[in-house]
């Protein structure tokens, strides 16, 4: 069920509700209570839904509900994983044009970070060098090769 701005839920049988300093937990054993009191043995399960959006180097940027209980790289691989020229070792959170920089675990909990709905979720580049090392590289011997047959021959 959809938690209203105002941190309002709606629930049958329950009505309207405030969740704004609920816990899962503490939610799931409110609603239980208020349940049995129509129904026998009733079961809840909650799991907060956190809409957020990837952006940045990977594979699929865009606008994903995730849960809680999903890793950082679980939400990571649903927008199709980090493309090769990102950084593999932080991700950013962005939250009000502020940006916190996280060390990236891939089996670090989404509860474990400060994530809230509507907060981005940014894989920055690397820098060019790192990206290109491969060509810098190449050009960097091949100048060496070209230099050291200029200094041969201009010695003969």
């Amino acid at each position: 069920f959809m938690v209203d701005p105002s941190g309002h839920v709606v629930l049958p049988r329950v009505g309207k509700w405030d969740v704004r300093r609920e816990t899962e937990a503490s939610l799931e054993e409110r609603l239980t209570e208020a349940l049995a009191e129509d129904l026998r043995n009733p079961t809840v399960d909650v799991v907060v839904l956190r809409r957020i959006q990837i952006l940045g180097s990977v594979g699929r940027p865009g606008l994903y509900p995730l849960d809680s209980t999903m890793t950082l790289g679980d939400a990571l691989a649903e927008a199709g994983g980090i493309s090769t020229a990102g950084k593999r070792d932080v991700v950013e959170i962005v939250r009000g044009g502020e940006r916190y920089s996280v060390q990236m675990e891939s089996d670090r909990r989404l509860a474990e970070l400060p994530l809230r709905s509507g907060d981005v979720l940014f894989v920055p580049e690397r820098n060019w060098f790192l990206r290109n090392y491969g060509v810098v590289l190449t050009v960097l011997t091949s100048a060496a090769g070209v230099i050291a047959i200029i200094i041969t021959s201009s010695s003969n």
